[in-house]
């Protein structure tokens, strides 16, 4: 993959700094107009029309990438700081090294790009290597091409994701910036140099014969299973049941479906939940967001485990959905803030599964009210204090953006029903009341209550003992 060169940009940005109006020398009459072949090469090397051209002359900033020639890995430009009329320096401008000597130049810098995501201490090791100094040295990542994360050897040993997606070792980050500290002096020279001869146009990747057997077809593809294989992996958990549960609650409510499928190097199970669209009826219809496309994949986690894990021969392929009961993105009855995620429609669901060749669906589940836990309770000065809160434990969709989606989340400024109900479990007060903003409603106490019952604005229900 190759991304446009910075570098070009970079080594016009004199050139538009100057024809976007630098000052002057003291005692220079500012000139009429630019020169013509600081328009041609405008519009020949950096591709701006006429208007973009006009625009730069009167000091506006116009963007143009500048697609590279070649797919370098890594690049080095100057950066060059003057003291000059535009005038003056649009006559040395085409001739480099006349310009580098000049008494007019302040300041020398460098770009460097990198082919990756740079981590900071990498980019502290090019800065600190640079012949230019740090203060005159800028990196730049994703540029050119893309080897996945750039570490230093001691921070690939840590571990974890960012070492997994760097393709070429612990070493690998290092030797790029070695190379690319070795041309930024080119442009700190005199000459005008071409570090490509020499050099190659390409990165020289390894090359391997993958013999790797692909079951095709898959043994028992698109059937369910009597028993879901004990190594099974899924988000949470092996399922103890091929099918879902028949009731989903709310919020903490996880329905689960597992199913054989095809190997994944001959095709990815594409996952629909559909929805019974009339009560009873039996028929399931695609669930659709607002933009009329269908939920799948996208809100539904998939997990895969070939079986038995160790090829010994054709191997059985085990696929499992899994889907929170939250509102989905672009819900059409309701909302997806954060504050409606008790909000999801209730009713009859099930998964359909497309394969090759195949479609499989999952028994029905229902989505029933549930997912509000309530916290601490306490009597104090005359008032019951609740805590209420929407808790999914196995969960993974976002319910809040300070607090974890796995632990209780308060249910903020919202209007629930409290209900105090006494020992034969009688209702001895019931009233509409807000949440604050750390989800705790408050209601005035009865000597007699001994049950709290906090119902939310969607429903859903949850009793406590009061102490």
């Amino acid at each position: 993959m190759r991304h446009p060169s910075t570098g070009a940009l970079a080594v016009l940005a004199p050139l538009f700094a100057c024809l976007a109006g630098a000052p002057a020398l003291r005692g220079t009459p500012p000139p009429r107009s630019p020169t013509p072949w600081p328009r041609q090469l405008l519009g020949e090397a950096a591709g701006l029309s006429p208007l973009e051209t006009a625009k730069v002359e009167q000091g506006d900033v116009v963007v143009r990438l500048l697609h590279a020639t070649t797919g370098h890995e890594i690049a080095v430009s100057g950066a060059v700081r003057v003291a000059s009329s535009k005038e003056a320096y649009l006559e040395l401008a085409g001739d480099v090294p006349r310009l580098k000597r000049g008494p007019a130049v302040l300041q020398l810098g460098v770009f460097g790009t990198l082919p990756g995501e740079v981590s900071v201490l990498i980019a502290d090791l090019v800065r600190e290597k640079s012949p230019a100094g740090p203060d005159k040295t800028v990196v730049i990542g994703y540029s050119q091409g893309h080897v996945g994360y750039m570490l230093r050897p001691e921070d690939w040993v840590l571990g974890g994701y960012e070492p997994s997606v760097t393709f070429w070792g612990p070493l690998e980050a290092e030797y790029i910036v070695e190379k690319l500290v070795a041309l930024m002096p080119l442009v700190q020279t005199p000459a005008r140099e071409n570090a490509v001869d020499g050099g190659t146009t390409r990165v020289a990747t390894a090359r391997m014969t993958d013999n790797l057997q692909i079951d095709d077809p898959a043994p028992m593809a698109g059937t369910i299973p009597s028993t879901v294989p004990d190594v099974t992996w899924a988000r949470t958990g092996t399922p103890t049941q091929a099918q879902p549960a028949a009731t989903i609650p709310r919020v903490s409510g996880i329905a689960t479906f597992t199913w054989f499928g095809d190997d994944p190097q001959v095709k990815t199970p594409k996952v629909t939940l559909e929805y019974e669209m009339v009560p009873g009826s039996g028929v399931y219809l695609p669930v659709v967001r607002k933009s009329g496309r269908h939920v799948e994949d996208t809100e539904i986690v998939l997990a895969y485990t070939p079986s038995p894990l160790q090829r010994s021969g054709p191997q059985t392929h085990v696929w499992v959905a899994e889907w929170q009961a939250v509102p989905w993105a672009g819900i059409t009855t309701g909302n997806t803030d954060l504050d409606a995620r008790g909000g999801v429609t209730l009713g009859k669901y099930r998964f359909t599964v497309e394969g090759k060749g195949w479609t499989i669906s999952s028994n029905p589940f229902e989505v029933v009210p549930g997912g509000v836990a309530i916290g601490t309770v306490q009597r104090t000065g005359g008032n019951i204090r609740t805590a209420v809160n929407w808790h999914a434990p196995k969960g993974w969709r976002l319910m809040d953006m300070n607090l974890m989606s796995n632990q209780p989340v308060p249910v903020r400024s919202q209007t629930v029903t409290v209900t105090l109900r006494n020992l034969a479990n009688a209702a001895v007060y019931s009233d509409a009341v807000p949440t604050d903003a750390n989800g705790i409603a408050i209601v005035p106490d009865n000597a007699t209550a001994t049950t709290v019952q906090v119902t939310d604005r969607y429903g859903n229900t949850q009793s406590a003992s009061i102490p």
